[in-house]
């Protein structure tokens, strides 16, 4: 199987080997991002909401074709893992559409949200095929509305969101629980 690991604003995937050498040590092929993200730059994480799921997908799309063959991927079984922005990610490529008309519309211009949102010609773009499983760590999303009101229920593949209650940077009631609550049209579970 392949799980592709998607790490958290401004940081490396270096900051999630303690979870990709576990699962590759496990017999699992994992394929850990570096996404360009900028820390602290203005323009940084505007970027990182369009171009994280964007990544998530191209990376699931070419490791589960030609690309994968030489690891022996399974290209039926894919699982994602994302950290505060990388779940974000995990959520937005793993089914829930962005919202282009939601607050998320504030932080980046309609005319390069509206393609990539629910309903837009490059939406596909978005997504990872074959997902079977979603892991999302104090996940972002919540708080900017990124999938709207009915997004979240989009998300088919099993989903499991692990965050602190008292988080003082992704709040947990717009962050975990509200995706929980929203997460309906899967089998879900909530670790706080």
């Amino acid at each position: 199987p392949l799980v592709i690991v998607a790490h958290g604003y401004g940081n490396v995937p270096a900051g999630m080997a303690w979870l990709g050498e576990n699962l590759a040590s496990k017999g699992y092929v994992v394929a850990a991002i570096r996404h360009g993200d900028q820390y602290l730059n203005p323009v940084g994480l505007p970027s990182g909401l369009l171009n994280r799921p964007l990544d998530i997908g191209f990376v699931a799309r070419q490791l589960q074709g030609d690309a994968g063959k030489p690891f022996g991927i399974d290209p039926s079984r894919t699982a994602l893992i994302g950290y505060s922005l990388g779940g974000y990610g995990v959520l937005t490529a793993g089914g829930a559409p962005l919202d282009a008309s939601g607050p998320l519309s504030r932080l980046l211009p309609s005319d390069v949200l509206a393609p990539h949102a629910r309903g837009g010609a490059m939406a596909e773009a978005m997504l990872a095929p074959n997902v079977r499983a979603i892991v999302a760590l104090a996940p972002a999303g919540g708080a900017f509305g990124a999938w709207g009101t009915s997004g979240l229920a989009e998300v088919r593949a099993p989903l499991l969101l692990i965050s602190g209650d008292r988080d003082q940077t992704v709040d947990y009631a717009t962050g975990a629980r509200e995706i929980f609550d929203r997460a309906t049209g899967t089998t879900r579970y909530l670790l706080t």
